[in-house]
């Protein structure tokens, strides 16, 4: 029997696992798996669809539709697409319909709160570079280059003060890479942080 509370969850079960004495990252994902209903497929909403072809062609890398195989990946999906490609091409995966109703609060309805928001969000950002400059692209490489160069002169020299500006260079170097992939994945990070947002005012359900 799960133990009570303070402030009930919201999750429709009580996640399996959860009061094992050993936690993991691996732990949590087994849990997930046998209470998402993704028959080890990947789930999206109401639908299971393999990946297993695409999963090396997957523009966010391999890693992480590998890690989530057997759960509803539902939320993730909809964070880090604001586009309707994504969308689009989810027929080609498409295996059948959930056996179970999700295992989750949030609901996703074209007419509601995050799809609302997802299309305006997507109008406003139409047309907009998500590229870097020529100059930006080569200011940044020049910081990186600056960084190497001079940790490798405070090295050979066991030179402090060339040794702290090197690591200067790198936290510049570092910036300029988060700005540069703020602008890439502008509409994911929007998206992103008003779901985040939704999920800490305690959005129970999302329509």
């Amino acid at each position: 029997m799960a133990p009570k509370e303070m402030f009930p969850s919201t999750i429709p079960k009580y996640p399996s696992l959860r009061d094992v004495s050993y936690k993991s990252p691996t732990v949590w994902l087994k849990g997930k798996q046998m209470d998402d209903g993704a028959e080890g497929l990947w789930r999206i909403h109401d639908d299971l669809y393999d990946f297993s072809n695409w999963v090396r062609n997957h523009p966010g890398g391999s890693d992480w539709l590998t890690l989530t195989k057997g759960t509803d990946i539902t939320e993730a999906f909809e964070c880090h697409h604001i586009s309707v490609t994504a969308s689009l091409l989810l027929k080609h995966f498409h295996v059948r319909r959930a056996t179970s109703p999700r295992n989750s609060p949030y609901t996703f309805h074209e007419d509601g709160f995050y799809k609302t928001l997802q299309r305006r969000a997507r109008e406003q950002l139409k047309g907009k570079s998500t590229t870097g400059t020529l100059g930006a692209l080569a200011l940044s490489d020049f910081f990186c280059g600056a960084t190497l160069a001079l940790a490798v002169v405070a090295a050979s020299k066991s030179c402090y003060l060339t040794g702290m500006l090197s690591g200067f260079f790198l936290a510049i170097t570092i910036i300029a890479d988060i700005i540069s992939s703020i602008r890439k994945t502008t509409s994911e990070c929007i998206t992103s942080t008003f779901l985040s947002c939704l999920r800490k005012i305690g959005g129970s359900v999302m329509h």
